[in-house]
């Protein structure tokens, strides 16, 4: 009975195209649920008319309405939030902004997904971001 056991299940496995697992092959079975994360999201804005600190206090403000702030860092113009959306579905968004002082007017702001759903909050920021600072 065992053995018939074992013949049914490799029988299955060779079908769905992982028969070892030292094979080349990959498929979604094999990988479970990393298969199902999508890649990280990213967008850059350049912003030529605002100051560091403008960019900084709305970037930190817009981010922190909508997400929960993990750490940030105005000195070297990171920033790391997180949110949860859904019961087993997160985003974790870095930003960063280049140069860090105030005298330079020609900055990029760059936002990262990394989330395990469909829905990025990065635009969303990104377009509240650019927003903000034409006001």
């Amino acid at each position: 009975m065992f053995r018939h056991t074992v013949l049914v299940a490799a029988t299955i496995l060779s079908l769905a195209g992982c028969a070892s697992p030292s094979s080349d092959l990959e498929c979604s079975t094999c990988k479970g649920a990393a298969a199902a994360k999508p890649e990280p999201a990213v967008i850059k804005m350049d912003i030529k008319v605002n100051s560091y600190n403008e960019i900084w206090h709305d970037l930190v403000s817009i981010t922190s309405l909508n997400m929960y702030v993990v750490n940030s860092n105005q000195n070297k113009g990171e920033l790391r939030a997180t949110k949860r959306t859904g019961n087993d579905s997160w985003e974790v968004i870095d930003v960063k902004v280049d140069p860090q002082f105030d005298d330079a007017f020609d900055h990029t702001v760059i936002f990262k997904s990394e989330t395990h759903n469909m829905t990025s909050w990065a635009p969303i920021l990104a377009a509240t971001l650019k927003a903000e600072l034409e006001r």
